[in-house]
C-alpha cells in the first residue's frame, strides 16, 4: 500500500495511475519507490518516462511461396501482456489495430506509438495441426486483444 502519512504531505492529487500500477503485483508495473514511500522523488503526475513491454519476441519471415514478409513469434513470456493476450509462438502478426504489419520495422514503430495501458487487438495467422495424427494443418485467422504495460525508459 501507500503510506497515508506520505499521503497527506503531496503536493499533487493521487493520480490513478498511481493506485494502479503501485498494487499490481506484476514486475512490469511495479516503479522504483524511494525510502521517504515516494516515486523516487517525482510527484503522481510527472513520474519516470516508460516505455511499452509486450513480453514477446519476433523475427522476420519470408513466405516462402509468395516471397512476402511477415512477423512470427518468436518467443513468448509467461505472465506477459502477450501471454495473456494469447500470443504464441508461430504466430503471424498480421495487423496491429488498423495498421498493417509486414515487418519488424513496422511492428517496433507499432509498439513504439502505443501509449501504456492502451488496449490494442492484434491480428494474428495460426496455424493448428488437427486429426488423429496431427497430419492435417489448418490456418486460421485470430485476434487477441492486449493492454500495453510499461517499464522505466
Amino acid at each position: 500500500g501507500i503510506n497515508a502519512e506520505y499521503m497527506g504531505h503531496r503536493e499533487v492529487p493521487l493520480a490513478p495511475f498511481d493506485e494502479y500500477i503501485a498494487n499490481d503485483p506484476r514486475p512490469e508495473y511495479v516503479p522504483v519507490i524511494a525510502a521517504d514511500g515516494g516515486y523516487g522523488g517525482y510527484s503522481a503526475l510527472q513520474g519516470p518516462a516508460l516505455r511499452p513491454l509486450l513480453g514477446v519476441e519476433v523475427i522476420e519471415v519470408e513466405h516462402p511461396a509468395t516471397g512476402e514478409l511477415n512477423v512470427s513469434v518468436m518467443n513468448v513470456t509467461p505472465g506477459s501482456a502477450a501471454h495473456e493476450a494469447g500470443l504464441h509462438v508461430g504466430d503471424i502478426i498480421s495487423r496491429w489495430d488498423e495498421i498493417p504489419i509486414t515487418c519488424k520495422a513496422d511492428f517496433a514503430q507499432a509498439v513504439a506509438n502505443s501509449a501504456i495501458g492502451s488496449q490494442v487487438v492484434l491480428q494474428v495467422i495460426r496455424q493448428s495441426r488437427i486429426g488423429a495424427h496431427r497430419g492435417t494443418t489448418t490456418t486460421t485467422v485470430e485476434y487477441c486483444k492486449m493492454i500495453i504495460r510499461g517499464v522505466p525508459a
